[in-house]
Formats: structure tokens, sequence, C-alpha cells
């Protein structure tokens, strides 16, 4: 069988300053937080993309041009995809029970 040619989109929804947050924050603490972050870019991202793989604290996911009605409706998808994340980051900061011991959130993006 020969090669077939796709075209595409491919998404890497990294998220940067995780491991400066990991190192200010205990561990059980930041597993958790990881897995509701990455849950949060999963559920987003799933509602248009297909998620491949999960490495570390990103999320690789992609869409088929054809799948894609216009490229506006992804740039959407990931304007939304990062309000989201950003929301349940300050929820968990905003739920952290000592205050003492808060992580800074993410790094807010210039």
């Amino acid at each position: 069988m020969e090669p077939k040619t796709q075209k595409g989109y491919l998404v890497l929804a990294d998220i940067s300053g995780f491991t400066s947050f990991v190192a200010q924050t205990e561990i059980d603490h930041a597993h958790l937080a990881l897995s509701f972050l990455l849950e949060t870019i999963m559920e987003k991202l799933s509602s248009l993309l297909t998620i491949f793989q999960l490495e570390g604290d990103a999320v690789f996911a992609y869409v088929e041009e054809s799948q894609l009605q216009e490229g506006k409706s992804l740039l959407e998808l990931i304007d939304q995809t990062y309000l989201a994340f950003r929301e349940k980051a300050l929820a968990l900061y905003a739920g952290a029970t000592c205050r003492a011991r808060r992580a800074r959130p993410f790094p807010r993006s210039t």
C-alpha cells in the first residue's frame, strides 16, 4: 500500500511554567492540579480535534483538514481552551488551603 498524503492541523498544548509550579507545590497537590488542568484542555480540544497523545504536561491533538469547516473555528477553539485552562488554574490557586504555601499560578502570557 502506497503512503497517502493527508492535510490537517496539529496542536500541541503545553503547560508552560508547570515545572516551576511543581517545584513550589507539594507533589501530591501538583499531580492533582496537573490532572485537573490536562482534563480541562482535553475536554475543550476533543470537541473538534482527536487527542493523539499525552506527554507529561502537554496534550498533542490533530484534525484533518476535511473535518474543519474553516480555520477560524480552530483558532476560536484554541482561544476557548486557553480561557478554560486559565479559569481552572485560577480556581485551583484560589482554592489552595495553605496561603503561606501557595505557589504562584502559571505565568501570564505577555
